[in-house]
């Protein structure tokens, strides 16, 4: 299996201010996928709200980070989530059983 893509933005990402409607999806699901969910009353959005903002001091603050709540491309911020999505270990998959589906234990 491949490593995922490199989480790349298109443009700054920060709240208030006018976001990438891409970065600001891909940014909630990366954020909320390594533990920092931005979760608003209207579910997942394309802007950059205070939610996301949260989320972002959040895991800047976990990682010793300025905590402005923003996210730059090509930045401190961007960079060691990249590092995170890489480093994860590919997941498990099962093992297919030596039995056919058919097969079914019968006493």
């Amino acid at each position: 299996m491949l490593p995922p893509p490199p989480f790349r933005l298109k443009s700054r990402l920060a709240g208030g201010a006018e976001a990438n409607p891409h970065d600001a999806i891909i940014a909630r699901k990366i954020l909320l996928d390594v533990g920092f969910p931005a979760a608003t009353n209207f579910g997942s959005t394309k802007f950059s709200d205070m939610a996301l903002d949260h989320s972002v001091r959040r895991f800047q603050m976990a990682n010793r980070f300025k905590p402005d709540g923003a996210l730059h491309p090509g930045g401190e911020t961007e960079s060691v989530l990249n590092q995170i999505l890489a480093d994860r270990p590919e997941p498990q998959r099962p093992i297919p059983s030596s039995k056919s589906k058919d097969h079914t234990d019968r006493e």
